[in-house]
């Protein structure tokens, strides 16, 4: 057992800031502090020994809802800070993704792009014309892939049509200008 399967259990017995926190980074520290709280078998501060003292132990699950509520305001810090640092690096990732396009010019985003789309159509086309299978396993994965290409192809116009594209326009313009 990890922290995060730790974090999902700890959720499913009401305790979900705990949960939250858990699986993201300095979450074992508030694991081992939890560990160090409630005493017993979790002092070995080991997920599977901290989940076991919880679910064994009314006294332990008490305690743990008591360091909960104690450290609640220094548990919404972290999660707050690693969902901030998730946020700016997917933005930083976006953002030199767009500016390696920018200076390279390369066609093969517009490639890859162009095969998603055509795939993604004739999987809508295909859907429409024949409908789901009888089975709710294959229209299950059917259904699940077909989400998988709206979710890609909308990324794909996201990239395409977002900064990068006006970017170029405006350096279009500024070349235009500045040859006239």
């Amino acid at each position: 057992m990890d922290w995060k399967d730790l974090a999902t259990e700890v959720e499913k017995i009401g305790l979900p800031l705990l949960g939250a926190v858990l699986p993201i980074p300095g979450g074992a520290a508030i694991g081992a502090a939890l560990a160090s709280h409630i005493g017993g078998q979790a002092v070995s501060g080991k997920p599977e020994d901290i989940l076991a003292a919880l679910t064994q132990s009314a006294d332990a699950l008490q305690k743990a809802r008591e360091f909960e509520l104690t450290h609640q305001q220094r548990m919404l810090e972290i999660t707050t800070a690693a969902e901030t640092r998730k946020a700016e690096l997917e933005a930083s990732d976006r953002d030199s993704a767009r500016k390696m396009q920018m200076e390279t010019k390369s066609r093969m985003p517009a490639v890859l792009g162009g095969i998603a789309i055509v795939t993604f159509a004739g999987m809508l086309i295909a859907l429409w014309r024949f409908g789901l299978p009888q089975d709710q396993a294959v229209a299950g994965v059917l259904l699940m892939a077909f989400g998988q290409m709206r979710d890609e192809v909308k990324a794909i116009y996201t990239f395409v049509f977002g900064h990068t594209a006006s970017s170029e326009r405006k350096d279009a313009v500024i070349q235009t200008m500045a040859k006239s």
